[in-house]
């Protein structure tokens, strides 16, 4: 079975991410920058037709520790450059995606997803399809409204944002030195928290993201790590 179209193979292996990883650069490849534009989608999508929970992005290039804050700061920086700087880019990553994998392609790769074909037609309006960017829009722009930065926690308790929450997973510390307030794990709101809708987290991590962390709404996957173990590669 070879499986639905929503796996993109990236081409910039040959990316200089040493540089990136060392914080002697802050260019990121293309494929991440699609990567991430789509999860700025996803969310705005999923907001629009009315999804609650958290939402979530992985990217996990190196299980080394030290070049994650590197990462997750040239990310912080491409979403930071503002709606208008990216609306078109925006705009064209959604496009394509959503032509890539339409709704009628899910019907023939996944035939079974209502049992038999009549529960199937009985169903298929249940099935939500993609709003129209213009519809997504409004969404979007009040994502990077706000700039994207860690999440903040003041007298142990955490606070979100209608933005995007940069989070590092890597297990060696909670806080950021220069940054008072910040948390910089991965933590979502508690039920009974007054947490925005579809709260958004895009985490940056290695071995912690490939060992057991349940990421909830993952709807992004950046991935290049070379690995020879068998729950990374999973």
């Amino acid at each position: 079975y070879e499986g639905m179209p929503i796996l993109n193979v990236t081409n910039d292996l040959d990316h200089d991410f040493k540089k990136l990883e060392k914080g002697e650069s802050r260019d990121i490849p293309e494929d991440l920058r699609e990567s991430v534009s789509w999860f700025i989608c996803a969310v705005a999508a999923l907001r629009f037709h009315g999804f609650k929970g958290p939402l979530s992005m992985m990217v996990n290039t190196s299980s080394n520790v030290d070049p994650h804050k590197n990462v997750a700061k040239a990310i912080t920086e491409f979403i930071n450059q503002g709606y208008e700087e990216i609306r078109d880019y925006l705009r064209v990553i959604y496009d394509n995606q959503c032509r890539k994998f339409p709704k009628s392609r899910l019907r023939e790769c996944y035939p079974n997803y209502y049992g038999t074909v009549e529960e199937y037609e009985e169903h298929d309006a249940e099935i939500l399809n993609y709003p129209a960017f213009d519809e997504i829009e409004p969404y979007i722009i009040e994502i990077l409204s706000i700039p994207a930065g860690h999440i903040k926690k003041v007298d142990k308790e955490y606070h979100y944002n209608k933005g995007i929450h940069i989070c590092i997973e890597n297990g060696t510390r909670d806080t950021v030195e220069d940054e008072p307030g910040a948390y910089s794990r991965l933590k979502y709101p508690e039920k009974d928290s007054d947490a925005p809708d579809a709260p958004a987290f895009l985490v940056v991590g290695g071995n912690v993201l490939s060992r057991g962390l349940t990421l909830e709404g993952l709807v992004s996957s950046f991935f290049i790590r070379n690995t020879k173990q068998a729950d990374s590669l999973m």
